[in-house]
Protein backbone atom coordinates (compact mmCIF):
# COMPACT_ATOMS: atom_id res chain seq x y z
CA UNK A 1 0.00 0.00 0.00
CA UNK A 2 2.59 2.73 0.71
CA UNK A 3 4.50 1.95 -2.78
CA UNK A 4 1.47 2.74 -4.13
CA UNK A 5 1.19 6.07 -2.56
CA UNK A 6 4.37 6.97 -3.10
CA UNK A 7 4.13 6.09 -6.65
CA UNK A 8 0.84 7.97 -6.95
CA UNK A 9 2.82 10.95 -5.62
CA UNK A 10 5.77 10.87 -8.12
CA UNK A 11 3.22 10.34 -10.19
CA UNK A 12 1.41 14.19 -9.36
CA UNK A 13 4.37 16.08 -9.14
CA UNK A 14 5.13 14.80 -12.79
CA UNK A 15 2.67 15.91 -14.12
CA UNK A 16 1.96 19.47 -12.74
CA UNK A 17 5.89 19.87 -13.10
CA UNK A 18 5.67 19.03 -17.13
CA UNK A 19 1.82 20.75 -17.88
CA UNK A 20 2.71 24.05 -15.59
CA UNK A 21 6.55 24.96 -17.51
CA UNK A 22 8.90 27.54 -16.71
CA UNK A 23 5.93 30.83 -17.82
CA UNK A 24 3.71 29.44 -15.11
CA UNK A 25 6.17 29.50 -12.44
CA UNK A 26 7.16 33.06 -13.92
CA UNK A 27 3.24 33.82 -13.81
CA UNK A 28 2.59 32.52 -10.30
CA UNK A 29 5.45 34.91 -9.00
CA UNK A 30 7.85 32.05 -8.32
CA UNK A 31 10.87 33.46 -10.38
CA UNK A 32 12.19 36.48 -7.97
CA UNK A 33 12.14 40.07 -9.78
CA UNK A 34 15.93 40.97 -9.57
CA UNK A 35 16.25 43.39 -6.29
CA UNK A 36 17.01 47.20 -8.27
CA UNK A 37 20.66 48.83 -7.18
CA UNK A 38 21.24 51.97 -6.71
CA UNK A 39 23.64 52.26 -9.69
CA UNK A 40 21.19 50.29 -11.88
CA UNK A 41 18.97 54.03 -10.98
CA UNK A 42 21.61 56.45 -11.45
CA UNK A 43 23.61 55.17 -14.64
CA UNK A 44 20.62 55.40 -17.20
CA UNK A 45 20.03 58.78 -15.49
CA UNK A 46 23.63 59.87 -16.23
CA UNK A 47 23.70 58.01 -20.02
CA UNK A 48 19.89 60.27 -20.62
CA UNK A 49 21.84 63.25 -19.77
CA UNK A 50 24.84 62.59 -21.63
CA UNK A 51 22.55 62.01 -24.99
CA UNK A 52 20.56 65.14 -24.61
CA UNK A 53 17.34 62.72 -24.11
CA UNK A 54 15.49 65.56 -22.04
CA UNK A 55 12.04 63.38 -21.71
CA UNK A 56 13.87 60.86 -20.03
CA UNK A 57 16.09 62.42 -17.89
CA UNK A 58 13.38 64.44 -16.46
CA UNK A 59 11.42 61.22 -16.11
CA UNK A 60 14.20 59.44 -14.11
CA UNK A 61 14.59 62.19 -11.56
CA UNK A 62 11.10 62.20 -11.30
CA UNK A 63 11.66 58.31 -10.28
CA UNK A 64 13.99 59.83 -7.08
CA UNK A 65 11.47 61.60 -5.19
CA UNK A 66 9.95 59.72 -2.12
CA UNK A 67 5.83 59.58 -2.89
CA UNK A 68 4.07 62.16 -1.12
CA UNK A 69 2.28 59.65 1.88
CA UNK A 70 5.12 57.26 1.56
CA UNK A 71 5.13 58.02 5.38
CA UNK A 72 9.38 57.41 5.16
CA UNK A 73 9.88 60.65 7.24
CA UNK A 74 7.88 59.46 10.51
CA UNK A 75 8.46 55.55 10.09
CA UNK A 76 12.36 56.66 10.42
CA UNK A 77 12.27 59.43 12.33
CA UNK A 78 9.46 59.76 14.81
CA UNK A 79 5.42 61.31 13.96
CA UNK A 80 6.65 64.85 15.51
CA UNK A 81 10.04 65.56 13.08
CA UNK A 82 9.62 62.89 10.54
CA UNK A 83 6.50 65.19 10.00
CA UNK A 84 8.71 68.59 9.87
CA UNK A 85 11.00 66.56 7.52
CA UNK A 86 8.44 65.12 5.26
CA UNK A 87 6.90 68.63 4.84
CA UNK A 88 10.33 70.62 4.06
CA UNK A 89 11.05 67.72 1.42
CA UNK A 90 7.78 68.19 -0.20
CA UNK A 91 8.35 71.83 -0.07
CA UNK A 92 11.91 72.08 -1.74
CA UNK A 93 11.18 69.13 -3.64
CA UNK A 94 10.89 71.49 -7.31
CA UNK A 95 13.94 73.83 -6.59
CA UNK A 96 16.05 70.71 -5.45
CA UNK A 97 14.68 68.75 -8.79
CA UNK A 98 16.38 71.75 -11.17
CA UNK A 99 19.39 71.25 -9.49
CA UNK A 100 19.38 67.79 -9.23
CA UNK A 101 18.95 67.50 -13.06
CA UNK A 102 21.58 70.35 -13.34
CA UNK A 103 24.39 68.25 -11.16
CA UNK A 104 23.46 64.98 -13.53
CA UNK A 105 23.75 66.88 -16.79
CA UNK A 106 27.45 68.28 -16.04
CA UNK A 107 28.41 64.76 -15.23
CA UNK A 108 26.83 63.21 -18.42
CA UNK A 109 28.58 66.15 -20.48
CA UNK A 110 31.99 65.07 -19.11
CA UNK A 111 30.84 61.37 -19.95
CA UNK A 112 30.79 60.11 -16.35
CA UNK A 113 28.26 57.58 -16.73
CA UNK A 114 29.69 55.27 -14.01
CA UNK A 115 28.81 55.04 -10.42
CA UNK A 116 30.93 54.92 -6.98
CA UNK A 117 29.23 54.58 -3.90
CA UNK A 118 29.39 54.86 -0.41
CA UNK A 119 27.35 53.08 2.42
CA UNK A 120 26.40 54.00 5.44
CA UNK A 121 24.29 52.46 8.50
CA UNK A 122 23.04 52.39 11.77
CA UNK A 123 25.25 49.64 12.51
CA UNK A 124 28.21 51.22 11.41
CA UNK A 125 30.20 54.27 12.00
CA UNK A 126 30.28 57.04 9.44
CA UNK A 127 33.85 58.18 10.36
CA UNK A 128 34.94 61.49 9.52
CA UNK A 129 31.61 62.59 8.21
CA UNK A 130 29.31 64.15 10.71
CA UNK A 131 26.13 64.90 8.34
CA UNK A 132 25.78 61.41 8.15
CA UNK A 133 26.55 60.71 11.43
CA UNK A 134 23.54 63.04 12.60
CA UNK A 135 21.09 61.40 10.56
CA UNK A 136 22.04 57.82 12.44
CA UNK A 137 21.98 58.98 15.36
CA UNK A 138 18.33 60.80 14.96
CA UNK A 139 16.63 57.54 13.26
CA UNK A 140 14.48 55.16 15.36
CA UNK A 141 15.56 52.36 14.15
CA UNK A 142 18.03 50.37 11.59
CA UNK A 143 18.77 53.24 9.40
CA UNK A 144 21.24 52.51 5.50
CA UNK A 145 22.29 55.89 3.83
CA UNK A 146 24.36 55.83 0.60
CA UNK A 147 26.62 58.90 -1.20
CA UNK A 148 27.08 58.90 -4.55
CA UNK A 149 29.87 60.01 -6.91
CA UNK A 150 30.04 60.08 -10.80
CA UNK A 151 32.97 59.41 -13.19
CA UNK A 152 34.58 57.69 -16.06
CA UNK A 153 36.65 55.14 -14.43
CA UNK A 154 37.27 56.58 -10.80
CA UNK A 155 34.96 58.87 -8.67
CA UNK A 156 35.43 62.15 -9.52
CA UNK A 157 31.68 64.07 -9.54
CA UNK A 158 29.52 64.67 -6.88
CA UNK A 159 26.12 63.30 -7.43
CA UNK A 160 23.21 65.32 -5.36
CA UNK A 161 22.42 64.18 -1.96
CA UNK A 162 21.76 61.08 0.17
CA UNK A 163 20.09 58.02 -1.22
CA UNK A 164 17.60 55.58 0.54
CA UNK A 165 15.88 52.64 -0.41
CA UNK A 166 11.87 53.81 -0.31
CA UNK A 167 8.47 51.63 -1.80
CA UNK A 168 11.11 49.25 -4.17
CA UNK A 169 13.73 51.73 -5.54
CA UNK A 170 15.93 54.38 -4.40
CA UNK A 171 15.33 57.77 -3.39
CA UNK A 172 17.39 60.98 -3.25
CA UNK A 173 16.87 63.56 -0.17
CA UNK A 174 18.63 66.70 -0.03
CA UNK A 175 20.70 67.93 2.95
CA UNK A 176 18.59 70.55 3.50
CA UNK A 177 15.52 68.62 4.65
CA UNK A 178 17.46 67.41 7.27
CA UNK A 179 17.99 70.60 8.75
CA UNK A 180 15.25 69.65 10.55
CA UNK A 181 16.60 67.20 12.57
CA UNK A 182 17.43 67.59 16.39
CA UNK A 183 21.01 66.59 16.54
CA UNK A 184 22.18 67.31 12.96
CA UNK A 185 25.30 68.70 13.10
CA UNK A 186 27.30 69.36 9.60
CA UNK A 187 30.78 69.84 9.06
CA UNK A 188 30.92 73.32 7.90
CA UNK A 189 34.13 75.78 7.56
CA UNK A 190 34.12 79.32 6.98
CA UNK A 191 35.60 81.13 3.86
CA UNK A 192 36.40 84.04 2.70
CA UNK A 193 34.54 85.42 -0.18
CA UNK A 194 37.66 86.58 -1.87
CA UNK A 195 38.92 83.06 -2.46
CA UNK A 196 35.19 81.19 -3.29
CA UNK A 197 34.88 79.76 -6.69
CA UNK A 198 32.78 81.13 -9.06
CA UNK A 199 29.18 80.49 -8.82
CA UNK A 200 28.10 78.68 -11.60
CA UNK A 201 24.56 79.63 -12.00
CA UNK A 202 24.66 83.78 -13.28
CA UNK A 203 22.43 86.35 -11.10
CA UNK A 204 19.50 88.41 -12.11
CA UNK A 205 20.36 91.58 -12.07
CA UNK A 206 18.32 94.30 -13.04
CA UNK A 207 19.76 95.30 -16.28
CA UNK A 208 19.77 99.51 -17.25
CA UNK A 209 16.92 100.18 -19.24
CA UNK A 210 18.97 102.46 -21.41
CA UNK A 211 22.86 102.56 -21.33
CA UNK A 212 22.91 106.65 -22.45
CA UNK A 213 21.14 107.22 -19.24
CA UNK A 214 23.25 107.32 -15.63
CA UNK A 215 23.00 104.50 -13.59
CA UNK A 216 22.50 103.84 -9.91
CA UNK A 217 24.34 101.21 -8.30
CA UNK A 218 23.75 99.39 -5.03
CA UNK A 219 25.95 95.74 -3.62
CA UNK A 220 23.73 93.69 -1.28
CA UNK A 221 25.90 91.34 0.80
CA UNK A 222 24.68 87.93 1.57
CA UNK A 223 25.17 85.70 4.02
CA UNK A 224 25.14 81.97 2.84
CA UNK A 225 25.27 78.21 4.04
CA UNK A 226 25.95 76.39 1.10
CA UNK A 227 25.44 72.90 1.35
CA UNK A 228 27.33 69.69 0.28
CA UNK A 229 25.85 69.79 -3.13
CA UNK A 230 27.19 72.95 -3.71
CA UNK A 231 23.70 74.43 -3.60
CA UNK A 232 22.48 77.82 -1.45
CA UNK A 233 20.89 75.96 1.35
CA UNK A 234 20.22 79.06 3.30
CA UNK A 235 20.31 82.94 2.59
CA UNK A 236 20.09 86.34 4.96
CA UNK A 237 20.73 90.15 3.98
CA UNK A 238 23.66 91.11 5.65
CA UNK A 239 23.81 94.92 4.32
CA UNK A 240 23.08 96.87 1.43
CA UNK A 241 20.28 99.22 -0.46
CA UNK A 242 16.92 97.57 1.20
CA UNK A 243 15.22 98.01 -2.16
CA UNK A 244 17.36 95.69 -3.97
CA UNK A 245 17.59 92.78 -1.00
CA UNK A 246 14.64 90.80 -2.45
CA UNK A 247 16.16 90.15 -5.48
CA UNK A 248 19.61 89.67 -4.01
CA UNK A 249 18.20 86.64 -2.28
CA UNK A 250 16.28 85.42 -5.04
CA UNK A 251 19.21 85.51 -6.89
CA UNK A 252 21.54 83.90 -4.35
CA UNK A 253 19.11 80.53 -3.90
CA UNK A 254 19.50 80.24 -7.82
CA UNK A 255 23.13 79.67 -7.57
CA UNK A 256 25.30 76.60 -7.25
CA UNK A 257 28.79 76.13 -6.62
CA UNK A 258 31.32 73.09 -6.80
CA UNK A 259 30.95 70.89 -3.38
CA UNK A 260 34.16 71.71 -1.29
CA UNK A 261 35.84 69.19 -0.33
CA UNK A 262 38.42 68.66 3.07
CA UNK A 263 40.02 65.58 3.68
CA UNK A 264 37.83 63.69 1.12
CA UNK A 265 34.98 64.88 2.53
CA UNK A 266 31.85 67.30 1.02
CA UNK A 267 31.63 69.43 3.88
CA UNK A 268 29.54 73.22 4.07
CA UNK A 269 30.49 76.31 3.58
CA UNK A 270 29.91 79.57 5.32
CA UNK A 271 29.99 82.40 3.57
CA UNK A 272 29.04 86.01 2.36
CA UNK A 273 29.10 87.00 -1.11
CA UNK A 274 28.59 90.57 -2.82
CA UNK A 275 25.76 90.69 -5.69
CA UNK A 276 25.60 93.88 -7.50
CA UNK A 277 22.88 95.69 -9.23
CA UNK A 278 22.29 98.50 -11.50
CA UNK A 279 19.50 100.72 -12.12
CA UNK A 280 18.98 103.08 -14.87
CA UNK A 281 16.06 105.83 -14.04
CA UNK A 282 12.97 106.16 -16.21
CA UNK A 283 13.24 108.83 -18.87
CA UNK A 284 10.60 111.12 -18.65
CA UNK A 285 9.28 112.63 -21.90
Amino acid sequence: MRRILRIAAIAVLLFSTSSSGPSAHVSAGLTPKPAPTLQSQLEPILKAAEEGDSKQLDSLIDGLRIPDGAGWFTSTFGQEVGGKLAATYSDSWNDYKISVESMFRDSGADKHTHVFLKKFSTSSIARRDASIQSILSDAKGPLVLYTARAGKYRHSDALPGVYVFVQEQFRVVNWGTFYDLPNFKPMRIQVDRRIMPAPTGRTDSRAPSDSQLPQFQGTVWVHVIIDRDGIVAQAESASGPPQFVGDALRSARQWRFEPEILKGVPVEVDTTIPITFFEAPLRLK
